[in-house]
């Protein structure tokens, strides 16, 4: 009777035991983490991939994203949305055994049953992929960043796979994501998505000059008074139309060019034309209608402090112009001016642009005198950045001058002498083609109280910034024999003497024989001479008749 129920005893624990594995067994098959009834997946929603395209930043954001719209406000305040971007999404599937990798196609297989997408940022950044709707569009996709000449260089592709999973961080909840939000982020390329501005300046001395169709160089000189003609160039931009998914087409909205020009150097003339060159040398000139040249007025310009300013602005009917024109096209428009030299012989030109493409919603500020767009945000293209030191590669006209200084034999500073240049020797001992300036005019100097006679605003050799001339004394001041020699002087970007001319005194005392004011004097004695003369005459011939 006892080993019966011990018997039964053991059957009752044997019993007992299994049922308790069995439930252990079951409660390590529930999933670690437990899923809520949200995550339950439907079969009716769209599922969608929004890819939000920005420009790299300068502090880039450590927080996680978590694929839903709140990463917005993750996005560092100077990354700008990029328009024109293009995307292309296909279907995969993971190949088994190996991690799944967009860098690695051997880690999956293309899905053939999806057609492959190809979506477009807009004015936003954003690009809508809509992949499919219910469980049949579930799966992984490769997107990959097609290349443009927007950015540097294209974001790497990645694999994202539809539906996510996100977790609640407030309630703890699971839920599935149908559209997913990522954020991909490029560096963009400065010169496409700008104007890159470059001034120059047309050799004065060059077949052409005078119709403004010389060649251009980075610098040139020319007489006091001359006309120079500046170029001012940009190059055709890459984000100046973009073509969204639908084929709408979208132009930059704003390209305008900002000349200032030192008033006290430079006169501004006006300009004859604006036209666009492409890289062929095809030459195709605006319309009138294409730009707007209400603030470049001959004689009415801005002003600016020290200087005028000339704007010139494309229209919208320009913009479009401009944007047929093959990539490398050069936009150009030729200012003219007449110059003041001073003795500093150095007369430095830049210009700015402001520029508004389809790339990025921001004004983009450029200077000539710069390689890379400035930061300064500036969009007031009456107040452009003027030209400084640091303009190494600034278009400049260079002039020289030329000092004579006048003494007599003691050494004394002597004034009221005048001198005349020549460019050759023979010229000058010959008194025939005298330097004239840029108006045709003889030029001279006459010398001051201390004896100096300034040349201001020659013309000098570009490269060496310098020339010779020879240098005549065309009159004398009173009291002084003319000097009859020729002196041979260099002008340069300098006031040092360049040579140093002595007058005699006149030998007759008292009575000045040579000078202009001497030969005046004589003249009016002779003159009275034979007044009193012929009165005389006069006289004699009526006590006669008498």
């Amino acid at each position: 009777m006892k080993k019966t129920k011990f018997i039964h005893g053991l059957l009752v624990l044997g019993l007992v035991l299994g049922c308790l594995a069995g439930v252990m067994t079951a409660v390590r098959a529930i999933p670690s983490t437990p899923v809520a009834a949200a995550t339950a997946e439907d079969n009716t929603s769209a599922r969608t991939i929004t890819l939000h395209k920005y420009t790299e930043s300068a502090t880039p954001s450590t927080d996680k994203l978590t694929g839903t719209t709140a990463d917005a406000s993750k996005v560092p305040s100077d990354s700008k949305p990029l328009q024109g971007i293009k995307f292309a999404v296909t279907k995969v599937e993971k190949v088994s055994g190996k991690t799944l990798s967009a860098a690695d196609s051997s880690t999956y297989t293309v899905d053939t049953s999806f057609t492959a997408m190809a979506v477009t940022s807009d004015a936003d950044g954003k690009a809508v992929a809509n992949v499919g709707i219910g469980k049949a569009a579930d799966g992984y996709y490769l997107v990959v960043e097609k290349a443009s000449k927007l950015v540097a260089t294209a974001a790497a592709p990645f694999i994202i796979h539809l539906p996510q999973t996100t977790k609640n961080a407030s309630t703890g909840d699971m839920t599935l994501l149908y559209d997913v939000n990522v954020y991909p982020k490029n560096k963009v390329d400065d010169d496409a998505v700008a104007l890159n501005p470059e001034k120059f300046v047309q050799d004065a001395q060059a077949a052409g000059a005078a119709d403004g169709e010389a060649p251009e160089v980075s610098a040139t000189s020319t007489m006091q008074g001359g006309m120079i003609v500046w170029d001012l160039v940009v190059t055709r931009p890459a984000d100046i139309q973009t073509t969204d998914d639908s084929g709408k087409t979208t132009y930059a909205s704003k390209l305008i060019l900002s000349d200032p020009l030192i008033t006290k150097n430079l006169t501004y003339g006006g300009y004859s034309y604006i036209y666009m060159l492409a890289p062929d040398g095809t030459k195709t000139k605006l319309e009138t209608t294409d730009y707007d040249d209400s603030e470049a007025p001959a004689g009415k310009l801005k002003v600016d402090g020290d200087y005028s300013v000339a704007v010139f602005a494309l229209t919208a009917a320009g913009i479009k112009k401009f944007a047929a024109q093959p990539e490398g096209t050069k936009l150009v428009i030729p200012v003219a001016t007449t110059i003041t030299a001073d003795t500093t012989g150095k007369i430095v030109n830049t210009f700015d642009t402001y520029y508004k493409g389809t790339a990025t919603t921001q004004v983009i500020h450029e200077h000539s005198g710069t390689s890379k767009p400035l930061t300064d945000g500036a969009t007031d293209e009456m107040k452009p950045t003027k030209p400084t030191s640091a303009d190494t590669s600034a278009p400049v006209v260079y002039t020289g001058n030329v000092d004579i200084q006048k003494t007599d034999e003691d050494g004394n500073h002597v004034a009221n002498a005048t001198f005349t240049l020549y460019k050759t020797e023979a010229d000058a001992k010959a008194g025939s083609n005298p330097v004239k300036d840029g108006n045709g005019k003889v030029m001279t100097a006459i010398s001051g109280s201390d004896g100096v006679a300034q040349f201001v605003g020659l013309y000098v050799d570009p490269t060496t910034q310098q020339q010779d001339y020879y240098a005549v004394e065309s009159d004398a001041p009173v009291g002084y024999d003319l000097n009859g020699g020729v002196f041979k002087v260099t002008a340069k970007r300098d006031t040092s003497v360049d040579a140093t001319v002595k007058d005699h005194d006149n030998a007759f005392p008292n009575l000045p024989l040579t000078g202009k004011n001497g030969q005046l004097l004589l003249y009016g004695m002779a003159g009275l001479l034979i007044i009193i003369g012929g009165a005389g005459v006069v006289l004699a011939k009526r006590r006669h008749a008498a």
